[in-house]
């Protein structure tokens, strides 16, 4: 465990909701968290670890008791990828994903955040831009994104965390982080959930900015779109305030009404309109704001 990375007690109390007393208590009669000790002897916990955490809370509201939210926690979470891309593709393995320039790449990211504008109730909604540059060129869009959203995160190579107004909160990510090769526009809300996801192929030295392309795949699966934000959130810097309202979003029961192959159709449409548009144009140019 990374020490720069690690939980104490506190942080794991303030960023799940459960006290500290209880977290021990937890501890001592079932064993659960099962901390590391830094080397003075201090718990020390993971982000996995909280993750687990949640999982007992649901649990237990829906109904588990203690101990057998405590075992199925225990036994059945998985840890999740170090990217977005790595998390979708592990549990959306059939996915099969496609090659496209920056520039497709672009209509498609536009296409589902027009789709998330018409169709979503309140989502949780999270950007992934690799670069600063790359999120101003687009800020505009996510300001209005995040104006409608329960809650809003964009993840780039920050040199703080802030946010302005009522637009996103902009999240920066660890220099190795395994994002800083992805882009992602994922949302998520009780009748609506897409998830577009990338990762940039490397390219030879020198290489021009319109012949950067990407592995990009696409699914409106609630429950992987629902993991891939829960990976930008252990990416992220992320504050507990901000951990815990994504999470209590993340959490809100699906609509009954709506299915997920009629969203598929209608996101399937755009995405065909909007490449076509983009294609069709002779006009500016996306690549050379990128890095």
């Amino acid at each position: 465990m990374d020490e720069e990375d690690a939980l104490t007690i506190r942080g794991v109390a303030d960023r799940t909701g459960v006290s500290v007393a209880t977290l021990r208590a937890w501890e001592e009669r079932h064993g659960f968290p099962a901390p590391q000790r830094d080397r003075r002897g201090h718990r020390r916990y993971t982000a996995e670890d909280c993750s687990r955490i949640a999982h007992v809370l649901s649990q237990r509201e829906a109904g588990l008791s203690l101990a057998a939210a405590i075992a199925q926690a225990t036994t059945t979470t998985t840890p999740r990828a170090s990217s977005i891309c790595g998390e979708v593709r592990r549990l959306a393995p059939s996915s099969a994903p496609q090659t496209h320039s920056l520039r497709t790449l672009v209509a498609l990211s536009h296409a589902v955040e027009d789709e998330c504008l018409a169709t979503a109730d309140r989502p949780v909604v999270v950007g992934a831009f690799q670069s600063e540059a790359a999120y101003r060129r687009y800020q505009e869009r996510w300001q209005h994104l995040a104006e409608g959203a329960e809650a809003a995160l964009v993840l780039a190579r920050f040199a703080r965390r802030r946010r302005a107004g009522a637009g996103p909160v902009e999240v920066p990510f660890a220099a190795d982080s395994r994002l800083r090769d992805e882009w992602a526009v994922l949302a998520h809300s009780p009748s609506f959930a897409v998830g577009l996801v990338a990762w940039e192929r490397p390219t030879p030295p020198g290489t021009a900015g319109g012949d950067r392309t990407f592995e990009a795949t696409w699914t409106v699966d609630r429950d992987v779109v629902r993991a891939a934000v829960l990976v930008a959130l252990d990416e992220g810097r992320v504050t507990a305030a901000d951990d815990r309202r994504v999470r209590t979003a993340l959490d809100r029961p699906a609509a009954v009404d709506g299915h997920p192959a009629d969203a598929a159709v209608r996101i399937a449409n755009r995405m065909v309109a909007y490449v076509a548009a983009r294609v069709g144009s002779d006009h500016g140019s996306d690549e050379n704001a990128f890095h």
